[in-house]
């Protein structure tokens, strides 16, 4: 289920996808669940390559997801509205949690497979919203800590999905670990596929230090995301005299913009909002260093995007961002835990990282080169089609 305003690591996975499947025989239905104005009757649309079938979501969403009555309902309007454009036997590859009851209704109806693709995990977003139950679960998962017997930590959709699914794709090795840990999931019916992205080439050049260096962070501007600690660092260095220009791409929410309205209106900051990937691509091209300090990620695209042009990166030695880079390619940052503070980075470690980067012109054009040569070898769109496809003929010919 998507919302068309919005750009995010599953609607950024769906378009990669059907670029890539594109050369193979496939028939493909794309069926989107949307939230917007615009659209309030269900669509039928011949794509080039696929059929889009959009279906309005409605407005109140969790209200219907939350009570069994109107979610079977909306299930099987839902389903009245497709089954004719389905076949027997089809493989159904859910990307949000939340339609595995749609997909088993769907399973039972035509014979499908299911295949659910995992693009998060649903208690880390406690970060943003119950900090304290977030670190309680933080210690049992991770440090060992039984403190959570009160807290259910694991979702009802999750157990539905290790349960109902045929197989289960996860973009990190984390979540594999997740789903055989606390689900009982069978190793088997595990798989990890990581993100990839269809190549934009570049022409590699050697970076020229200029006298402002110049830092780009893509994402959504909160917390969570790690933009206090990157706010925290531009200030140590203004106070330490060096010339530091960062560039804001993404929604911010409201206390993040109350932030850069007043305490940090005077520096040196450039806020696009959410923009276009034309533009984003030229930003990318512009900038000195990208950085990605957040709390939680799984196989993040801003990551991947961040490696295809070339730009070195700062990353959080964190959850999915550990898996993605190594310190061959990336300079990581690390990041501790209380039980008290929650999971915090040293904003001065942050600060010296870039101030070694300014004064060594060689370590940031070693840095681009390497880490251009990892995003090709290792999450490139060809490898992320063929692992997907060698699922699917585990359960039809392709």
């Amino acid at each position: 289920m998507t919302d068309s305003q919005t750009v995010n690591g599953v609607s950024r996975y769906i378009e990669m996808f059907l670029l890539g499947i594109q050369k193979y025989n496939i028939n493909i239905v794309y069926l989107k669940f949307i939230k917007y104005q615009s659209v309030i009757l269900p669509k039928i649309l011949d794509r080039k390559y696929y059929k889009e079938i959009q279906i309005p979501l409605p407005c109140n969403l969790s209200a219907i997801l939350n009570e069994e009555y109107w979610n079977k309902d909306y299930i099987h309007a839902t389903y009245n509205i497709i089954k004719n454009e389905i076949t027997q036997g089809c493989i159904l590859h859910i990307h949000t949690m939340n339609l595995i009851g749609f997909a088993k209704y769907v399973k039972k109806q035509k014979k499908a497979t299911i295949i659910a693709h995992i693009h998060c995990i649903p208690w880390k977003y406690l970060f943003k919203y119950e900090q304290k139950k977030f670190n309680c679960i933080y210690s049992e998962i991770y440090q060992g800590h039984k403190k959570t017997n009160k807290f259910n930590f694991i979702s009802k959709d999750e157990k539905e999905i290790s349960k109902h699914a045929d197989s289960i794709i996860c973009v990190t090795r984390d979540a594999t670990v997740f789903f055989q840990k606390h689900l009982k999931t069978p190793p088997s019916k595990l798989f990890l596929i990581h993100n990839g992205l269809h190549d934009f080439p570049i022409t590699m050049k050697p970076y020229k230090k200029s006298n402002t260096i110049r830092l780009l962070f893509v994402g959504q501007i909160s917390r969570s995301k790690g933009i206090i600690p990157i706010l925290e660092m531009l200030e140590l260095l203004v106070k330490e005299g060096i010339q530091a220009k960062l560039t804001l791409v993404g929604a911010e929410d409201r206390e993040i913009s109350s932030l850069l309205d007043t305490k940090y209106s005077y520096y040196n900051i450039k806020r696009f909002g959410q923009v276009h990937y034309k533009p984003l691509i030229k930003l990318y091209q512009e900038n000195d260093i990208g950085l990605i300090p957040s709390f939680f990620e799984q196989c993040s695209y801003t990551a991947i995007e961040m490696m295809m042009f070339g730009l070195p990166v700062i990353f959080a030695n964190h959850d999915g961002l550990k898996e993605i880079f190594t310190e061959e390619v990336a300079i990581p940052l690390n990041v501790t835990f209380s039980e008290g503070l929650g999971l915090t980075i040293n904003i001065y470690e942050f600060a010296n990282i870039i101030k070694s980067l300014n004064d060594n012109p060689s370590k940031i054009s070693c840095y681009k080169r390497n880490v251009r040569k990892h995003y090709l070898k290792f999450f490139n769109i060809g490898t992320m089609i063929n692992k997907t496809l060698n699922i699917y003929k585990k359960y039809t010919i392709i």
